[in-house]
């Protein structure tokens, strides 16, 4: 049979294509027009509808379905005479919302062409069955399909899916397409019936035949239908699509094998339709016509075989000799083809063994599969079948459908906002615009009836999979069950039975497969096989009744490697205020109010209680309801059945949440009472006892359930055992409480043992005895119920506290007081709203209560539309009660006049964090021009992090604010140009990153508004082209033109912008954007944007961006070119692929661009991809690439174009199958927290073998499964992967599956000793080529560059820590026991130990064993001669296990001073015999600091320098500075050094400084973090604050402004003494030379030497009597001075030591460690030793020794003093009694002893974070300043 190409190359099959062509072209272009027009109509349907008929456009409706709205009328298409079967379930109806679907069907009809216009009312036209009214409001295509034809188009439910007949149909059909087109289609004979006729005659065309005059014809109609489309928004589609055509036409428009196959595909069932015609009509004809011609046939043939018989038997004697002659000739060489061909046989049949056995395995499986899901079914079924309808009607059992209402369920934002009508489809749940929510949460407050829809959900599930047909209930909401026979399999989680457990795996396997399964080993794998591939949906019921653990995460751990399952997670809405909740995780919120029809269920609870007139009770309960406002419990099932049984019980509530509870205790307690014994309270402990005759007499019993209720809640435990409740109750007291119903008990089921637990019959009645046991004894032990209140959280205990105002509102008040100190950060709406919820709440429960003076307490107030009436005016009582306690206003509506708005920020400046004012109807000002007092209000705010401003026209020339503002928003704001640039100039100056947000604002440039501000200076408006911004960053959300007027030239240097608009004015601005560093773009059509970027950008960001593959392709080497590295990350990019006709040309431009292009410059991320991204990518020299959670499906097909890709890193990605292959180019490929099976894995690592060079894969965090026929596999054949290096970290378990079917070529291991880690087997190996014969341990003490450097990277990691701010995966690769070791590990060869000794000390004797032990922890020297590199060398390029810390020195007689670089993080060095320790120290250092080295570029790799988050900011600068002064004290060869971001200052920052510390009360200043920090005296900090501010600002200079008070060290009456308690501290010696000088009043009068003593100037003159002081140490008298110099900054004092007494001075220092060594002052040429994080150390009088870490340099008015911190948090650096000790520091390699200054006195700042900093003069400058004073030079003493 001739395939396809031979078909379509006959010309009438050619022809009849290109006309099926032309209508998918046709098609394709009128499809967006038609989809947009859909959505004008219905804006044109709403807009007439609100002038005729009064409804606003945003009203909408979801309730109606097409029957309701549409009368019942044979002339209706849907409409029969006689029994409508449209109308038998529905029936007409007026819509609920003010008969808006009504009006919409009217507008239906009256925009169909063939409607019934003699007749108005008729609603004869449209095809009412296609479409379904509840979808009007929320999708126009369902008006649109009104038009279409009946038949064929009923489920066609997108627009993507309709055919080219079906757009004809909507275009002819619907009379608003007209002004759409030029043509009258009122005309019989029209553009659009000439269409459809073309289609007619190409679905109906004999044979699928036309000839060349018949497709040309039809081509030139449905050219004449695209040239008659006349609107300017659809000629440039119509022109394409024209062009197309006519290529068609002319046979020049390439046709691929997908264009083919797409159009066959929209015309298949047309085919295979006329198929079927044509076989059923000629089925019989060619029957009869077979079997005529097979017995004539057969007759004939008869004839010829007895004609022919005689002929052939003489044939064949005649032939019979030769044939048994060729027969022997030919039988050797048959064998010997047999034989050649055996192995092969043998091979075809291993293989079609192997066949077999996989297809008996999937049959086992398929059968094992099959169980395992009747068992689940049944399970689930039996669990969830029948429920009682109540807590409260335990005996009352049902099943679920019997009694199941309809909920109030809807979509919500992840801000809490209500979007949209209710939901009644499962499909509304899981799908959102056709797809699928991966994340679903259900919230809702307790009782709301969360659990019995998932348990509804379930049964449903069960059903449709053992019944299929009797599934669903049309009676009810959620009646799609066959949305959930999506599901395979259902998984239910309670999260209440899971104490101490995190995965969801874990979960499933507790309460389920081990409730199923006795022994669950074997289904464990199972469920994990099926979780991973098979579509499951996991039910998470209540995650507000769980808790990690660990309290790490808020939610149970979910494998990444479950990528089909669905998750729905039901919880409190509180749950998801946790920050550790990303809104990421987050794919769809829905929440459930409650029930949609009360009455139902309180009818179906009076059937169960057998009432015999249920509807006259149900009458009168509600009646009941709406008398006694009961109606707001209604809504919750649980309080509505409380509510029904205690009415049938005749008990009277006044809708208080604790009379309920109380009630509902009384209602319980009397199952164990005689029902005629009541026992009323004389003296109720509180008032809601007061009704209550059952719980008198158990009062003890309520006591300690409350107890246990409380302790039970603050541990989270909703679940417990009989052993842990008796802590509280003794066994009698259970026995009540269970019969009573307050406790229930359920048996559990383990592998091991079979238990009990015991939970509260409700959460809600646990946390009201909660709020009771903290009530009862306030009075006497308030302080006692308080203090553990404290550690429950707001979010948790919402209720705790409503019941506690009711209560006790005296306690409450306290406990609201204690919440409201708690400091919450700001960041979610949802936060403070919570709380405020929560104390409203309260109030109203108080209320109810009759309690008096309500006086709680309330930080945050939200005036918003969400808040109602009656609760806005209780926020307006709590306001006035708070108001000198504010820290959160939001203003969205008119409550507060001008005046009380006025006197809040009065009383609470210094409290209010964040503050909203939008622009309200009578707030008393229109904008901040005319509000002087707002404006004078707002700088004393000094706390006011947060500001925004909505719907203000601001005509005002600045603003001012305070310095505290982090974020300033303003929305729907109209301003003038020059305001913005004065707001932004602001904001530079504060010091600190602060962010703008314009969003939908409007700026003025107008002449006018020019003219109005004409008086503003030309310099002002410089700056706006000169002032650097580095620190402000500015998002625009919706764009308007006067904003780009205001961004041109702007010194901006972070910039994001959202959905743009104003495309040119954007490509016009950008490139005079010369400072922009950072530029995100997101949301925005970039099809036709030419974007230029100046050559200062460093990183750009598209998100969630819409462009075309040959435009990213432009951008992508437009970034290229830049003169430095550019990171650009793709996130969420829709990238359309090409159409067939420039994808050719595209695949052109790449080519030959890409043949001489550069692009190592530019570091792409790709995060989310699409289709049409790799395209782009096609044939791009990338040496680099990062991908995060990407299709690798799609990425195959583009990856093995990229020739020149190096380096490859994936993140979160999951390979479902290894049909790619590798860039022949690739070095590094790096899979963290990826996942795929074993299988694909071992296919992925031989294909990078196969590439013929040394490869490194890394796999970290990788998910890895082992699948059932990978456990089949033979373990013999593998290829060899030698040549890959395969690093795994934190993958447990996957070294050892890649082992078992791995050669030891792949992985160097040996099978003789399997219980020997392998990388001690490879160590041993190598040990033994290289002779070592025996290991001792060495300590550090002769290693002093390595401690040193330990010591250095102990020190930057814990300061980055502390000011977090950093992922921790940042230090995951430092290996902190190896650099916290003692000692080291040698090994050497006896030949060498005569070396070794002369190198170090001691070199014991250790036996051979030791070689079998892991040293964890311990760095490891090798130590063996040159000549064995070459064994060194194998081992390190064979080695597969991690031997990080391992070093090798090779020994020669002479230096050899040749660079190896490491390899495999191990290091190797050339070291002359003479010379072992001190290379042994380079060596060791080197390791260390390469762990610096990784931690550098991984925060390079992971964050930008001045990222959004100021945290993080601070700490990447504080380690980037530490890094940077750590290498240069060290000697690590530059090549192993890391490019550390530099952190710029300005050049002029020098002089500033010197003006600065000008000013009187500036102590100093610091260059610190790239700002200026300036030490202010605290006693005037404010007019001091403003002169500095008044330089900086002028300068361009950010600042940071520190507020200290400095004091000398220690107090009065110090003296130096050795044996009695110690004041000050001998700081050491230096040698004296006297230079004449007859006017000097303190010089010696002759030119000599001599030894002073020094000590600090503040304590000598304290100690000084009449102006001379004597120096004392012990007893003896040792030198004495009466020349104390007036300096108060040298706070350094030489003092001549007597003669006697120089020969009993040690004038040297000492090391950390004690040593004695001379000291050497520290010149320019040395200052790096003075840079930030040098070690250094004191010994003084009290601190032997204090150890500390230098801060920075302070310039001061005296020069210059240096600042030192503790170096061990809680170890001091100084204590009492070290002032005047002499701060030293050791060099790397222990050979130097730096005196670096002298410790003088402490720095105090006023900011509670600041840690302990103290003060020390520098010796250098010190003896410069001495020399001048005293006619004298000083230097220190050497030997």
């Amino acid at each position: 049979m001739a395939d396809y190409k031979d078909i379509i190359r006959k010309p009438e099959t050619l022809g009849w294509f290109k006309a099926a062509m032309a209508m998918k072209i046709t098609r394709d272009c009128l499809l967006d027009i038609v989809k947009q027009a859909t959505h004008e109509l219905y804006d044109k349907i709403r807009k007439v509808i609100k002038i005729k008929d009064g409804i606003q456009e945003d009203v909408v409706c979801s309730q109606c379905n097409t029957p309701k709205v549409l009368p019942c009328d044979a002339n209706n298409k849907c409409c029969n005479y006689g029994t409508c079967e449209f109308h038998t379930i529905h029936k007409q109806q007026s819509c609920p919302k003010a008969n808006l679907c009504n009006a919409i069907c009217r507008e239906i009809v009256a925009n169909h062409r063939f409607r019934n216009r003699s007749k108005k009312q008729s609603f004869k036209g449209p095809t009412w069955v296609n479409t379904d009214a509840c979808k009007w409001c929320n999708d126009p295509w369902q008006i649109a399909k009104c038009y279409l034809s009946k038949e064929g188009y009923t489920d066609v439910n997108l627009a993507e899916d309709i055919d080219f007949n079906g757009i004809v149909y909507v275009i002819y059909n619907c009379e608003f397409f007209q002004a759409y087109l030029k043509d009258n289609l009122d005309r019989s004979r029209n553009v659009c019936t000439k269409a459809r006729d073309v289609g007619r005659e190409v679905r109906h065309a004999p044979s699928n035949s036309m000839t060349s005059q018949e497709s040309d014809r039809a081509i030139d109609t449905l050219v004449a239908l695209l040239q008659n489309l006349k609107h300017v928004n659809h000629q440039f589609a119509a022109k394409t699509a024209v062009d197309m055509l006519t290529q068609l036409k002319n046979g020049t428009l390439a046709i691929t094998t997908e264009d083919v196959a797409n159009t066959f595909e929209l015309l298949k069932e047309n085919i295979i339709a006329k198929i079927k015609d044509a076989l059923e009509k000629e089925k019989d004809t060619l029957v009869k016509e077979m079997v005529d011609a097979f017995n004539e046939k057969l007759s004939k043939v008869l004839e010829t075989i007895q004609r022919k018989g005689d002929d052939v038997l003489k044939t064949v004697d005649g032939k019979r000799d030769d044939v048994l002659d060729t027969i022997d000739g030919k039988r050797n060489d048959v064998l010997d083809t047999i034989d050649g061909k055996r192995d092969d046989a043998l091979e075809t049949i291993r293989k079609q063994k192997d066949e077999v056995q996989n297809y008996k395995d999937n049959a086992t499986m398929n059968s094992t599969l099959t169980a395992f899901h009747e068992d689940l079914v049944t399970h689930l079924q039996t669990k969830f079948q029948n429920v009682p309808i109540s807590p409260l009607l335990q005996s009352h059992v049902k099943p679920i459908k019997d009694f199941f209402v309809s909920p109030d369920i809807r979509h919500i934002s992840k801000d809490g906002r209500t979007t949209g009508g209710m939901l009644h489809k499962y499909k509304d749940i899981f799908y959102k615009s056709r797809k699928l929510n991966r994340r679903i949460y259900l919230q809702g407050d307790p009782g709301k009836g969360k659990s019995t829809f998932t348990a509804k959900l379930i049964l449903d599930w069960c059903q449709i999979k053992l019944s299929p047909m009797e599934a669903g209930n049309p009676d009810i909401d959620f009646d799609d069950v066959e949305t959930l026979q999506e599901f395979k399999y259902v998984f239910h989680i309670a999260l209440r039975y899971t104490a101490g457990l995190r995965t969801v795996v874990e979960m499933i396997k507790s309460q389920i497969i081990d409730q199923m399964y006795p022994d669950g080993e074997r289904n464990y794998r199972l469920l994990n096989l099926i979780l991973k591939t098979e579509k499951c949906l996991v039910v998470i019921d209540a995650l507000d009744d769980w808790a990690d653990p660990k309290k790490e995460i808020a939610i149970p751990f979910i494998e990444t490697t479950l990528i089909r399952c669905v998750v729905l997670t039901t919880t409190r809405p509180y749950k998801l205020v946790d920050q550790r909740i990303d809104d990421s995780y987050i794919d769809s919120l829905i929440e459930l109010k409650g029930i949609a029809d009360p009455a139902k269920l309180v009818k179906l609870i009076l059937n169960c209680n057998k009432n015999p007139q249920p509807d006259i009770v149900t009458k009168k309960f509600m009646d009941y309801v709406s008398e006694r406002r009961l109606g707001k419990y209604l809504e919750s099932p649980m309080l509505l059945t409380l509510l029904v049984c205690l009415w049938n019980e005749g008990i009277i509530l006044n809708g208080s949440l604790c009379d309920i509870q109380c009630n509902l205790l009384d209602y319980l307690f009397k199952k164990v009472h005689d029902p005629d014994h009541r026992t009323y309270f004389q003296t109720p402990p509180f008032r809601c006892f007061d009704k209550t005759c059952y719980l008198h007499d158990v009062m003890d019993v309520l006591d300690v359930l409350a107890e246990a209720a409380f302790h039970f809640l603050y541990e989270n435990k909703l679940v417990f055992t009989e052993r842990e409740l008796c802590k509280y109750m003794k066994r009698d007291q259970i026995q009540v409480s269970l019969r009573a119903g307050v406790l229930t008990e359920r048996r559990c089921f383990s592998k091991a043992v079979a238990y009990s637990s015991i939970s509260f019959l409700h959460k809600t009645l646990q946390e009201f005895l909660s709020a009771y046991y903290i009530a009862k004894d306030s009075k006497k032990q308030p302080s006692d119920r308080i203090v553990p209140y404290r550690c429950l959280s707001v979010n948790h205990t919402e209720l705790v506290f409503v019941h506690l105002c009711g209560l006790d509102i005296v306690t409450a008040t306290t406990v609201s007081c204690e919440f409201n100190s708690e400091k919450v950060k700001v960041c979610r709406a949802s936060m403070f709203n919570q709380s405020q919820t929560m104390v409203i709440s309260g109030y109203n429960e108080a209320e109810a209560n009759q309690q008096c003076n309500i006086n709680l307490h309330l930080k945050d107030f939200n005036f918003d539309e969400y808040v109602s009436d009656h609760d806005t005016d209780k926020l307006k009582m709590l306001l006035s009660n708070n108001a000198s306690n504010v820290r959160s206003l939001v203003l969205d509506r008119y409550v507060l006049n001008a005046n009380d708005i006025f006197n809040i920020m009065i009383l609470s400046a210094q409290c209010i964090v964040h503050l909203k004012i939008s622009k309200c109807i009578g707030l008393g000002f229109k904008d901040l021009n005319n509000s002087a007092q707002l404006s004078k209000m707002l700088p004393t705010l000094v706390n006011m992090s947060d500001f925004e401003i909505n719907e203000w026209d601001i005509k005002a020339r600045e603003v001012s604010l305070p310095d505290s503002i982090r974020s300033f928003v303003l929305v729907s704001c109209h301003f003038q140009s020059h305001w913005l640039l004065s707001v932004i100039l602001k904001l530079s100056n504060i010091g600190q990153h602060v962010q703008c947000t314009l969003h939908d604002c409007v700026v003025d440039t107008s002449e006018e508004s020019q003219q109005i501000y004409s008086r503003t200076s030309d310099s002002e408006l410089g700056l706006k082209q000169a002032f650097d911004m580095p620190i402000v960053s500015l998002k625009i959300c919706q764009d308007s033109p006067g904003l780009y007027e205001f961004l041109r030239d702007l010194g901006i240097q972070r910039l994001e912008l959202e959905s743009v608009h104003n495309d040119e004015l954007l490509l016009q601005t950008l490139p005079s954007l010369t400072k922009l560093k950072t530029f995100t773009l997101i949301r925005t059509q970039l099809e036709s944007l030419n974007i230029k970027l100046h050559q200062s950008l460093e990183s750009l960001c598209l998100r969630w961006i819409s462009c075309s593959p040959i435009w990213l392709y432009t951008l992508l080497m437009h970034l290229s070119n830049m003169d430095h590295v550019v990171r650009c990350t793709l996130e969420a990019c829709d990238v359309k692929p090409s159409d067939i006709t420039s994808r050719d040309n595209t695949q052109v431009l790449y080519s030959d661009s890409n043949q001489n292009a550069d692009i190592t410059s530019l570091e792409l991320i790709v995060v989310n991809d699409s289709p049409g991204l790799y395209e782009a990518l096609r044939h791009m020299p990338f040496r680099t690439l990062t991908f995060t959670s990407v299709n690798m499906a799609l990425v195959s097909k583009s990856l093995h174009t990229l020739t020149t890709l190096r380096e490859m890193y994936l993140h979160d990605t999951n390979f479902n199958s290894s049909d790619f292959n590798f860039p022949s180019c690739l070095e590094i490929i790096s899979l963290n927290r990826c996942s795929s099976s074993l299988t694909v894995l071992k296919s992925l690592l031989d294909k990078l073998s196969a590439l013929g060079h040394p490869v490194r894969c890394e796999l970290k965090y990788y998910d890895w499964t082992l699948s059932e026929a990978f456990e089949q596999m033979a373990m013999s054949a593998t290829i060899s992967q030698s040549n890959v290096d395969v690093v795994i970290e934190d993958s447990p378990g996957l070294y050892n599956e890649l082992f078992g079917i791995s050669t030891t070529e792949i992985y160097t291991r040996t099978n003789e000793r399997p219980d020997v880690p392998a990388n001690i087997v490879e160590r041993d190996e190598l040990f033994g080529k290289l002779g070592i014969d025996f290991q001792f341990e060495c300590g550090l003490g002769g290693l002093p560059a390595f401690s040193h450097s330990c010591a250095e990277l102990q020190k930057i990691v814990e300061r980055a820590k502390a000011k977090c701010g950093l992922d921790e995966r940042v230090f995951e690769h430092i290996d902190y026991t190896l650099v916290n070791s003692k000692s080291i590990q040698i090994y050497s060869e006896t030949s060498l130990l005569q070396e070794l000794k002369e190198a170090i000390d001691v070199v014991p004797t250790v036996t051979n064993d030791c070689f079998i032990k892991e040293f964890v922890g311990q760095p490891i020297l090798v130590i063996v001669r040159k000549e064995k590199q070459r064994f060194v060398e194998e081992w390190i390029g064979a080695s597969r296990e991690n031997n990080a810390g391992i070093c090798f020195l090779l020994l020669a007689p002479g230096e050899d001073n040749t660079y190896i670089p490491p390899r495999r993080n191990i290091f190797v060095k050339y070291s002359a015999d003479s010379n072992i320790k001190a290379s042994a120290n380079d060596i060791l250092e080197r390791m260390v600091f390469f762990m610096l080295k990784q931690l550098i570029e991984r925060c390079k790799s992971m964050y930008d320098i001045l990222e959004d988050t100021s945290d993080t900011t601070e700490t990447l600068v504080e380690l980037y500075t530490c890094a940077k002064h750590a290498y240069g004290r060290s000697e690590i060869p530059f090549r192993e050094q890391p490019c550390i971001p530099e952190i710029p200052y300005p050049d002029h920052i020098d002089s500033v400084i010197a003006e600065v510390l000008n000013v009187k009360g500036v102590f100093g200043c610091s260059k610190t973090r790239g700002k200026l920090e300036v030490c202010i005296d605290d006693n005037d900090y404010k007019n001091v604050q403003e002169q500095v501010k008044h330089i900086t600002i002028q300068r361009n200079i950010k600042t940071i402004y520190e507020r200290c008070k400095f004091t000398f060290f220690f107090s009065a009456g110090d003296k130096i003494c050795s044996g009695t308690p110690s004041r000050s501290t001998l700081g050491g010696f230096a040698v004296r030379t006297y230079v004449s000088n007859p006017q000097d009043k303190y010089g010696a009068c002759s030119n000599t030497k001599k030894l002073v003593a020094l000590v600090a100037r503040h304590a000598a003159r304290i100690d000084s009597v009449e102006s001379r002081f004597e120096i004392r140490v012990g007893d003896k008298l040792i030198g004495s001075t009466d020349s104390i110099h007036n300096e108060p900054m040298l706070d350094i004092l030489p003092i001549d030591v007597y003669d006697e007494c120089v020969k009993h001075c040690d004038t040297r220092f000492r090391t950390e460690d004690g040593k004695s060594m001379f000291g050497t002052l520290i010149g320019l040429e040395k200052r790096d030793y003075l840079t930030k994080g040098t070690l250094v150390h004191i010994w003084g009088a009290a601190s032997s020794p204090g150890l500390g870490i230098i801060e920075g340099i302070m310039d001061v008015s005296g020069g210059l003093l240096i600042t030192i911190q503790d170096r061990i948090t809680g170890c001091p650096f100084a204590n009492k009694g070290d002032s005047g000790a002499i701060i030293c520091a050791l060099d790397a390699r222990g050979q130097t002893l730096y005196a670096i200054a002298m410790l003088i006195g402490t720095l105090q700042s006023r900011s509670s974070e600041s840690h302990s900093r103290y003060v020390g003069v520098l010796l250098e400058e010190s003896f410069q300043k001495l020399a001048l004073i005293y006619s004298s030079e000083f230097r220190l003493c050497c030997e």
